[in-house]
């Protein structure tokens, strides 16, 4: 919830964000944009293959996350007369991270939530995320309106941004531990169907 509200909060005014901060012109900042789901198109499904193999899931949404606060720090804090191909940067943090994540976060649920509650599991999750992705945009505005003087309205929205990145990084941590309490399931290399298969043979044997 946090994390998608964070993201989708960024993305959906970084064309305006790079303009006014970074003076990049409206068209070409449209196109720095398109690199976060170009490198999304790309990676993601090298990704999920590459966590099927080796697992780490929950410690991959860890390093997800940092990745993207650290984008967040940099377009913050980076100067406004740097120039605009150095905002690539923060932007292809972005997409790696957004990248990562997505490979993680949905797999993650079918792995710890029982199959007969799992239609149950993802629409009580999807509903949090459209919950948060219809407050988080009003409160972004909100904040972006009422400090325009500083950066041109980017720097406090961008620190809730951060925040809410923060808070879910947080919650990434102590989903590593209790996995980790729990027999690391979420780390562990998905043997599921592997498990099937071989049960599913020693039926037929036994029969």
């Amino acid at each position: 919830m946090l994390t998608y509200g964070a993201f989708y909060s960024f993305t959906g005014n970084s064309n305006d964000l790079l303009n006014k901060m970074f003076r990049v012109p409206n068209d070409t900042a449209g196109l720095y944009i398109m690199i976060i789901y170009f490198i999304a198109a790309c990676v993601t499904p090298f990704f999920g293959k590459i966590f099927d193999k080796y697992g780490k899931r929950a410690l991959m949404l860890i390093l997800s996350l940092c990745l993207f606060v650290l984008a967040i720090l940099f377009l913050i804090f980076f100067p406004e007369d740097i120039g605009g191909p150095a905002t690539l940067f923060p932007l292809i943090c972005t997409g790696i991270f957004y990248s990562i994540y997505a490979a993680i976060f949905w797999p993650c649920i079918a792995l710890v939530v029982e199959k007969r509650t799992l239609g149950t599991a993802y629409g009580l999750v999807t509903s949090m995320q459209n919950l948060n992705l219809t407050v988080s945009p009003v409160l972004f505005g909100a904040i972006h309106d009422t400090t325009t003087n500083n950066r041109g309205g980017y720097f406090w929205s961008g620190a809730f941004v951060m925040f809410q990145a923060l808070i879910a990084l947080y919650f990434a941590v102590a989903i590593d531990m209790v996995d980790y309490k729990n027999g690391n399931v979420l780390n562990k290399v998905n043997n599921i169907n592997k498990s099937l298969f071989l049960k599913a043979s020693n039926q037929a044997i036994q029969k």
